[in-house]
């Protein structure tokens, strides 16, 4: 959880000390000129790998539409590559089976054993960062720009329009995936503390700070920074999100975590602000959703 709040906090940062860059900037930001409607669309992914005498070449990766190999904690997944993003920053080795399982076996934060092909937890010696995925609301297709690069949320790509209001890029990771005894899992501690402070009858921590609101407390107005949080008896989200009215922050967003109890999946999600709660409309659940239905079809 304390990654979680790290990442966020650092993406803002990162956000607020863009040379030139600010919320009205943001919203009349041209699209570069590359990035045209009638411009070739990208079809594959490209890193740069380092040569030993220190320069660079630009390798290639597979196509967007190929699918490729994804495990996590002894689940298998199989998902088109263009979900794969922010892209890896070295030679792409999920296509072929042999060759990612030999990249799991040489992780020292995953967990996998080479000799069972199981997931064993006593094999993780360090804390790693789990495979990011992004995808276009509404439509739900892959990115087609590297997020590790681009800090909009609505970034331009070549061969699309320029993207309207209601198209916003999702950011999710998968925590817990599909297995049993996901309310006692780690990326579900969360909601046990949150449940056990309500059911005492005392308000959670954020309910009582003036300049922050909680869905607890009432209607979002999207001026503050807000809390969101719900328990309902089959899905549970406990995200936080940035004023998206007046903000002086160019991308205004919500990061956090979703549980999906019937099927014993835990997600962290990261999307625009204005698309979290206004008001009284729960609009964070249509992301959620998406990412959710991605997931379930993404599994072997």
């Amino acid at each position: 959880m304390v990654r979680h709040v790290l990442e966020f906090t650092l993406i803002l940062i990162l956000l607020l000390f863009l040379p030139g860059f600010n919320g009205v900037a943001a919203a009349q930001q041209a699209c570069p000129p590359w990035a045209t409607p009638d411009a070739p669309k990208l079809e594959r992914s490209w890193t740069w790998i380092r040569n030993t005498d220190g320069s660079a070449k630009k390798v290639l990766g597979p196509p967007f539409a190929e699918e490729g190999y994804y495990w996590n904690r002894g689940v298998w997944f199989r998902i088109p590559m263009g979900y794969f993003n922010p892209w890896p920053r070295f030679p792409w080795n999920h296509m072929d089976l042999k060759n990612y399982k030999e990249l799991l076996a040489n992780s020292k934060s995953n967990g996998f054993d080479k000799v069972t092909g199981e997931f064993n937890k006593d094999l993780i010696v360090k804390d790693g960062s789990d495979t990011n995925f992004s995808f276009w609301m509404p439509s739900r297709r892959y990115l087609e720009r590297n997020k590790a690069y681009v800090p909009s949320f609505r970034p331009c790509e070549a061969g699309y329009p320029k993207p309207e209001e209601d198209q916003y890029v999702v950011k999710f990771r998968i925590l817990w995936p599909f297995l049993p005894d996901s309310g006692l899992s780690p990326p579900a501690h969360v909601f046990r503390i949150k449940e056990n402070t309500l059911q005492r009858g005392e308000l959670l921590p954020l309910q009582t700070i003036g300049r922050i609101e909680h869905t607890l407390n009432g209607p979002i107005s999207g001026r503050k920074r807000y809390k969101i949080y719900k328990n309902e008896e089959d899905l549970a989200v406990s995200i936080r999100c940035t004023a998206y009215i007046d903000s002086q922050l160019p991308n205004p967003l919500c990061d956090g975590d979703v549980w999906l109890k019937s099927e014993d999946l835990v997600l962290y999600i990261i999307f625009p602000s204005e698309f979290g709660q206004v008001g009284s409309i729960e609009k964070w659940r249509e992301p959620v959703e998406a990412a959710i239905e991605l997931s379930k079809q993404w599994r072997q």
